[in-house]
């Protein structure tokens, strides 16, 4: 790979900035490819239940109970949890898996009969701003949880229809103290298409009491000292192995390539992330976190969170540097974070300014530990989609949120600066190496959540879009 060194100095352009509140990009969910199965884990933002006796509410318990004695009765429990995955929205996702740690709770002993749940997710928006510091069975004391039945038939274990949908059922034996778990094609479909990535779930007991047996189940919450808690686990398609970077410990990166030993660990920057990697500038030589995909076709959708110093204030100075190589030779994204907060590509002799100054605000790592998280820190999600790249016209469009955010409020559209000539010819069409850099900077940066997709060519993506399309229907 040449990078060109000797040529990256210049100027700084204005040019192609766009402002788009609230952007959302259609159809990027959907890829033809198959890459690694990279998982996200999200703790639950919310986690309690509801009590038939009117008692609660219940947001401080360290374990959500779940019990069926009949409809109308006083001790019926429902658990509601709510995951919020906006940050990983757009992405294809191969399958979506609850995490259920069960534990031992009150009633008779039971170790043999076999219990029935019921898994709903909240269909209804506008009601995603429940809170378990106030949901109750009923609206006395009230508020009333989203889509419970409060009384008559379906109440023990049912939810309302027109708020809820059904996603599957599973089985416990006995108490079922060990953590279980639950995936349906209906999990995976309801964590897509939820429309505000707040996915709230709720938990039902099919199976109500066997004769005398007044068994109660159980499930740790996010209040509990002890582990684990309920996770909602996303499988990614990635093209990039261990994009989320939580293979390996210290210095090592499973799937990176870790020059001068530049990188090292550092708390996550984003939910359903563990981990991130830490770059140190102070690192001599080509200094780099990389990794080879070879990757082929025309369109493709990446992105990356991270953090990053100012690397001393100044025009020319850098911190956050990416690089994306195409196939087979010439034809890179050369993007940096200037000393300006501004958001910069190479362009063969000359640094271009897609992003104004003070775009990006700048984290701090004041003591200086290689870590941001204890004195500064301001993370951005980073989307860059690539059109046309092996044909007459390639560009690509940037995209990035807020400080701390998931939603993309800044773009340059349609940007067609390439360093080392654009990927205009077949053989160039796609991207063979994603290379994080310090060795022009003097900012020190954090990185997190990579992802590659390539998106299908327009006949094909029409083709998924319908069967997208059906599927919603079949929601509805």
């Amino acid at each position: 790979m040449t990078k060109a060194k000797g040529q990256e100095a210049g100027q700084q352009h204005g040019g192609w900035v766009r402002i788009a509140a609230g952007l959302c990009i259609a159809g990027l969910s959907m890829s033809a490819a198959q890459g690694a199965a990279v998982t996200a884990s999200f703790t639950a933002t919310q986690d309690t239940y509801i009590h038939s006796s009117l008692a609660g509410p219940f947001g401080s318990a360290t374990t959500m109970e779940i019990k069926n004695v009949a409809d109308g009765d006083n001790f019926n429990r429902k658990a509601y949890l709510e995951f919020d995955t906006s940050s990983r929205s757009g992405r294809q996702f191969v399958s979506a898996t609850l995490a259920l740690p069960f534990v031992a709770a009150g009633g008779t002993e039971d170790t043999n009969s076999t219990w029935n749940f019921g898994v709903y997710g909240l269909t209804d928006n506008g009601l995603d701003n429940w809170s378990e510091a106030t949901a109750t069975w009923s609206s006395s004391p009230g508020p009333i949880a989203p889509a419970n039945i409060a009384s008559g038939a379906g109440s023990a274990a049912g939810f309302d229809p027109a708020k809820s949908t059904s996603l599957g059922n599973f089985n416990v034996t006995g108490r079922g103290t060990t953590t279980q778990t639950f995936s349906s094609a209906g999990l995976l479909d309801f964590v897509v298409n939820d429309a505000n990535h707040l996915n709230t779930i709720m938990i039902g007991r099919n199976t109500a009491q066997f004769g005398t047996q007044t068994v109660v189940h159980a499930i740790r919450t996010n209040n509990s000292p002890s582990t684990p808690h309920v996770a909602l686990q996303i499988v990614e398609n990635n093209l990039l192995a261990n994009g989320d970077l939580e293979l390996g410990s210290g210095t090592s990166f499973t799937s990176w390539t870790n020059n001068s030993t530049v990188a090292s660990t550092h708390a996550a920057l984003t939910g359903g992330s563990a981990r991130a990697a830490f770059l140190d500038t102070s690192k001599t030589g080509e200094a780099d976190l990389r990794q080879t995909v070879h990757a082929a076709g025309s369109s493709f959708m990446f992105e990356t969170y991270f953090a990053t110093e100012n690397g001393g204030g100044g025009a020319n100075d850098r911190g956050f540097n990416l690089i994306m190589t195409a196939l087979n030779g010439s034809g890179q994204i050369n993007m940096r974070v200037n000393g300006q907060g501004a958001v910069q590509v190479f362009n063969n002799s000359t640094w271009v300014t897609i992003l104004a100054a003070g775009s990006v605000a700048f984290s701090n790592d004041a003591n200086n530990n290689l870590d941001f998280t204890d004195d500064v820190i301001n993370s951005y999600r980073l989307r860059i989609i690539g059109k046309g790249w092996g044909t007459a016209t390639p560009t690509y469009d940037v995209l990035l949120s807020g400080a701390n955010g998931t939603t993309f409020l800044l773009s340059a559209m349609g940007v067609n600066a390439f360093q080392g000539g654009a990927p205009t010819s077949a053989a160039q069409a796609g991207i063979n190496e994603v290379i994080f850099e310090t060795e022009f900077g003097n900012g020190d940066f954090a990185v997190d959540a990579a992802y590659l997709q390539m998106i299908p060519e327009p006949s094909s993506l029409a083709l998924m879009a319908l069967g997208m399309i059906t599927l919603a229907r079949r929601r509805r």
